[in-house]
């Protein structure tokens, strides 16, 4: 972990170096509220943009996560993190009129790899 320091529901937390799992999460997570922008838009256009960067930052993630275990304060961490994605890909449905369980944000390798 770096020396810097992010903020989390009013609690200052230190912030992974960019490479590492937990801030590829956390750019997962970013990413996630970009697209409920975009769905609340109803920039589609935006909304596959998004949903490619997803996809490259999944594949960075997997090669990350490669035989690397997280600590306990990441693993919590991870759980805050995925909480908000998940809100974030109900809500990108709800605004896309998708059907029940129709996979808009993530694939079904996706899912495994996040859990």
């Amino acid at each position: 972990m770096q020396a810097q320091q992010s903020r989390s529901g009013g609690r200052t937390m230190p912030r992974a170096s960019s490479s590492s799992p937990l801030a590829l999460y956390e750019q997962l997570e970013q990413r996630s509220a970009q697209m409920v922008d975009a769905a609340r838009t109803q920039d589609w256009q935006q909304l596959e943009a998004l949903e490619h960067a997803c996809a490259v930052l999944i594949a960075q993630l997997e090669r990350a996560l490669n035989g690397q275990s997280l600590s306990r304060t990441q693993q919590q961490a991870k759980g805050r993190i995925m909480l908000r994605i998940l809100t974030n890909d109900a809500r990108v449905r709800q605004l896309a009129g998708c059907a029940a369980g129709a996979a808009l944000m993530w694939p079904e390798e996706v899912s495994r790899t996040l859990h």
